[in-house]
């Protein structure tokens, strides 16, 4: 029972990570993309294109290829369709990015939490439980 309220505890936290907290904000000067494990905080004047092929994708100019995985409080939630929300990032986003030598650059960190913990014991459970050793 408590291995069972452990795998729970973990499905429920990625659940959130991917449904309740994957999101893109407009900042000023900025475009962050919250995803289920990382963040990407990317200047406006370094984002070449907005794409909506198979998904949306922001490209920057230094060749970053950014995939969108976001729902809830994000863009693509609020009645819109992907193409609606990358219209709307054209809209906020300088008419012409920077140069890509003046460009600052995009940056990528992991975003893990402290409740993330809950994640361990349920791999580790699993895994044990996959070899046999439970």
């Amino acid at each position: 029972m408590v291995y069972l309220a452990v795998v729970i505890l973990g499905l429920m936290r990625m659940g959130w990570r991917g449904l309740g907290r994957a999101r893109v904000e407009l900042r000023a000067g900025e475009v962050r993309v919250v995803g289920l494990c990382t963040q990407w905080r990317i200047p406006a004047v370094a984002v070449r294109t907005v794409e909506t092929e198979g998904g949306l994708h922001l490209v920057t100019v230094h060749g970053d290829q950014v995939s969108v995985f976001a729902f809830s409080a994000s863009l693509i939630d609020r009645d819109r369709t992907v193409r609606a929300a990358a219209a709307h990032i054209r809209r906020v986003l300088p008419r012409r990015p920077a140069p890509r030598a003046t460009a600052p650059p995009a940056t990528r960190r992991i975003d893990w939490r402290w409740a993330d913990i809950s994640l361990i014991p349920g791999a580790l459970g699993t895994v044990a439980v996959m070899t046999g050793i439970l």
